[in-house]
Order: structure tokens, then sequence, then C-alpha cells
């Protein structure tokens, strides 16, 4: 055949014998047949057999590389550092301002507790005991108010004497009174007189003299509405007010000397026989009346306030119990009080009026209320008749001409 022609086919006896010498003799390492060819390996007999080729269907993911900015980084807690260590300066600051506050007061009583003992039966008064005994310490009415309370002593009800301080244990309140609006510590002594001649007088600085005379009802009520300087009684730096010069009588020349020794740290003296505390808003209750001396220091020297200034205050008010008005002073101070006290029992008697008049039509419309939510028709009409009577009766007594009993 004609296909047979054309290939060169060997044929191979098969009785002639094979050499296999050429396979037994095996293969180096390395040589080309070791290689794996992998168009030889069919698809459909082998599994799980990897791929040189990429698969179409994976997408390329592009990185971006991300700024510094936009890289996150490690928090910084700025803001709760500064404010956990202002939270730490303030409690420093409060427990520091309050042992000096209670240090500066204890130095006060220390240096004051022999005086006060030797002029007072009662120094410090104890209210968990029945009996009047002295407790012998201040009393801690804040942070920066110490006070303590002592009487037995003739003239005398009694002696409050306070010592307002700074507030050191306040951060924002000690910067204030330290750089914005300097203050210092006050000694605040005040005497309950048992007997005052009717006189009222304030006696310092300019600036606590008027604000004095503008807060305290008895010294804008008695005393001159001019500030004058109290040149005459050797202190040229103060000023006063009075209600006549008589109430000035009581500056001895001693007591001015006394008064010019101390007139560096006397912020104002205050006496009245008329007290009633500081203004207060309308409808509010003053308090009661009271005889009152009242000295306000400033305590630039703790020890000189506990002695020097102390003693001068008791002295001063033993003058004071001793003093007499003259006799027609007497009598017109007599007189402006007499004119105050009518003046106080008109708007009483106003404000009782006015409470009355309130009550009545307070209870003049809950009638009237009642008359409306009745249902009966009948004592409707009946409450309708009663109101308008009662009406018709007070108009009547009003519009009644007053009989005159002249001939």
């Amino acid at each position: 055949m004609k296909a047979s022609e054309d290939a060169n086919v060997e044929v191979i006896d098969d009785d002639e014998p094979v050499d296999f010498s050429e396979f037994n003799a095996g293969v180096d390492v390395g040589h080309e047949m070791m290689d794996r060819n992998d168009d030889e390996l069919d698809p459909d007999e082998f599994e799980n057999i990897p791929s040189s080729k990429k698969s179409d269907d994976l997408k390329v993911i592009n990185v971006n590389e991300v700024p510094k900015n936009a890289r996150p980084v490690k928090p910084i807690y700025t803001i709760e550092y500064g404010l956990s260590a202002i939270i730490v300066i303030y409690i420093v600051n409060y427990v520091y301002g309050r042992l000096t506050n209670g240090n500066i007061a204890g130095d006060w009583f220390s240096a004051a507790q022999p005086f006060l003992e030797s002029q007072f039966a009662l120094v410090g008064d104890d209210s968990g005991q029945k009996e009047a005994i002295s407790s012998l310490q201040m009393t801690r009415d804040a942070d920066h108010v110490f006070s303590i309370w002592c009487s037995g002593r003739m003239s005398v009800d009694g002696l409050l004497a306070t010592l307002r301080l700074n507030k050191r244990q306040d951060a924002m309140s000690a910067i204030y009174s330290t750089y914005i609006e300097p203050s210092s510590d006050k000694m605040i002594l005040r005497f309950s007189m048992e007997k005052l001649e009717p006189l009222c007088f304030v006696l310092g600085k300019s600036s606590a003299v008027k604000d004095v005379f503008e807060n305290y009802p008895d010294a804008s009520t008695f005393c001159a509405d001019k500030i004058r300087s109290a040149e005459k009684l050797g202190l040229s730096n103060m000023s006063y007010v009075a209600e006549s010069v008589d109430s000035l009588s009581v500056f001895d020349k001693k007591l001015c000397n006394l008064f010019a020794s101390a007139k560096d740290s006397l912020i104002s003296l205050h006496v009245s026989d008329s007290f009633v505390g500081p203004r207060v808003p309308d409808g509010e209750d003053c308090e009661p009346i009271s005889k009152v001396c009242i000295f306000v220091f400033d305590m630039k020297d703790v020890q000189q306030n506990a002695t020097q200034f102390l003693k001068l205050a008791v002295h001063f008010v033993d003058q004071l119990a001793k003093f007499n008005l003259g006799k027609e002073a007497y009598e017109k101070h007599k007189k402006r009080r007499a004119k105050q006290a009518e003046a106080q029992e008109r708007i009483r008697h106003q404000e009782r009026q006015e409470e009355l008049a309130r009550k009545k039509e307070e209870t003049r419309r809950d009638e009237y209320k009642k008359m409306f939510d009745e249902q009966d028709p009948e004592k409707q009409k009946k409450l309708e008749y009663d109101l308008n009577k009662r009406d018709l009766k007070r108009q009547n007594r009003k519009q009644k001409p007053r009989t005159s009993f002249r001939t």
C-alpha cells in the first residue's frame, strides 16, 4: 500500500533478543531526564497539581503608601495630665492653707489667753456641757473663720472675738487676695454692752466708715450724712460719722493717744445703742436691737493684735460704760430715737394692715369660688345674695360721712 511505502517502519524481530543495558545503567543526578515536564502530565489523571499559570480571576491589589501625617500615632494625654496636676495642686494648697489658718488662730489664742482669763470668768463656751465651763479653745466656724465667746465681766454681757482670715485653703481666692485685690487677715471684737448712752458713731478709715454708713441702718439713720476728718482727735488718717459732736466726748487725751498708736491697724470702730445688724432685703427681719461696740483690726502682727489691741478695746469699753452725755445732747438723742420708733411702728402697722387685707381678699375669693362651684341653683342664689349684701354694707361703711362735734 501507499501508506506503508511512505513510512519508514523498523520491524523488530520478536526472536531477536533486546538489549536493556542502556536502561539498567541508570541516570546520573542532575540529568535533564530528571527534570519534570509539565506538558507530559495528564490533567485528567492527577489532582491538586499546582499550576504555574496565574488565574485570570485573581485581582491585583494595589497598596498605596500611607503619608506620615495620616498614620496612627500614640495618644498624647496632655489635657488629662494638666487637669490631674491642677487637682493635685489644689488639694495640696487646701491642706496647706487650712493648716496655716489653724496655726495663725492657735498663735493668736495662745498670746491672748492669759489676758482673757484675767478679764472674763468664762473663756470659750462649751455647748456640750450643761454648766457654764470654759473650754479654752476657739471654734472653727469655717476653714478661714475662728471665733471664741467670753463672758462674765462687769458692764459687758459678753465678747465675741472673731478671726476672719484670708481663704488660704482656696487656691483661686488666695491668688485673688494676693495679686488682684490684696487683702489681709482681720480681727473683729464685738462687745455686747449692758449700759450705753443713746449715741451712735463710726470711726476708722474713710472707706470702712463709708461702707458701715451705707450698709448699716443704725448709722445711716442717726449719724450725719457728711463724713468728717478725725484730725481733732489726733487721728489724721482717719474719718468719722457721728450723731453729734457730744458723742465723741468719750475720747479723752489718753484714749486719743492709744488710738493714735493703733491707727495703722484700726479699720473701724462702730458704737451704737440701736444696732440691728447689716441692711437686709425688704420682707426680711433684722437682728433684734442691741447695744454694741465693734472693733475691726487689721492683723498685720498676730502678737500685737492679741495683746496690745485687745487691751485697747477692753479699756475703751470700760470708759464707754462710764460715759454720760450732756443733758441737752441726751434729750436730742432720745427724741431722735422716739421718732425712729414711731416711724418703725407705722411701718409695722402698715405691714399688718396689708397682711390683713390680703387675707380678707383671699377669703372673699374663696367664697366666690365656692358660689360658682355650687351645683344647686337655690343655694347658689342664696350665696350670691349674701355676698352682694356684705359688699354693699362694706361700701356704705366707707362712704358714711364722719360726725362733727363742733358747735
